[in-house]
């Protein structure tokens, strides 16, 4: 008994690929589906009917762009004000007035409200003015009258917002904490 032998469908799958993304998935899907039709001797019709519901069906995959971002935080307003940020201890003299935790929460935007979202509880978070938050820790520390900042620290975080009666939205947000000091030996 001779193999089956799949004729006129082979010299399309190059011309698919070149003018298609296809996924491996599709890839797959396209092989099994040749060969089903070997099986059952579908109409080219049919087959590519079911062919094209599957690029259809299976295009949804998005490619996420590549991207580079950089975030400084300038401090060079602070110390020419005789101000200083240590992200370690403080190795000389000095006296701790405080402690400062801050912490800030992205506000957030309801893409689904604005009509700008297909499904409910859709939110774009804006970025945090890390400027701003600099300038709060500065200036609760200069209450105090400090001149520095030790064990300065930034770290990630986030809460739970409610966005219904059973469902939370993670909230990114920043902490930001240190000790504040009177260096005594400047």
């Amino acid at each position: 008994m001779a193999c089956p032998v799949v004729t006129g469908h082979v010299e399309y799958l190059p011309i698919i690929i070149i003018f298609y993304k296809i996924t491996e998935y599709q890839i797959f899907s396209l092989i099994i589906l040749i060969l089903f039709q070997t099986l059952i001797n579908i109409t080219m019709k049919k087959y590519l009917f079911i062919f094209f519901v599957l690029i259809v069906g299976c295009t949804a995959v998005k490619e996420i762009p590549k991207s580079l971002e950089t975030y400084v935080w300038d401090f060079s307003k602070y110390t020419e004000k005789g101000f200083y940020f240590y992200e370690n201890c403080y190795n000389g003299n000095y006296k701790l007035v405080a402690k400062i935790l801050i912490i800030s929460y992205a506000e957030g935007i309801d893409l689904y409200a604005e009509g700008k979202a297909q499904y409910e509880g859709t939110y774009l978070f804006k970025k945090l003015d890390w400027d701003e938050i600099l300038s709060v820790i500065y200036n609760k520390a200069i209450e105090y009258d400090a001149n520095a900042i030790i064990n300065f620290k930034i770290e990630n975080t986030s809460k739970k917002y409610p966005i219904s009666e059973t469902r939370y939205k993670d909230v990114p947000g920043l902490v930001i904490s240190g000790d504040a000091v009177i260096i005594e030996d400047k």
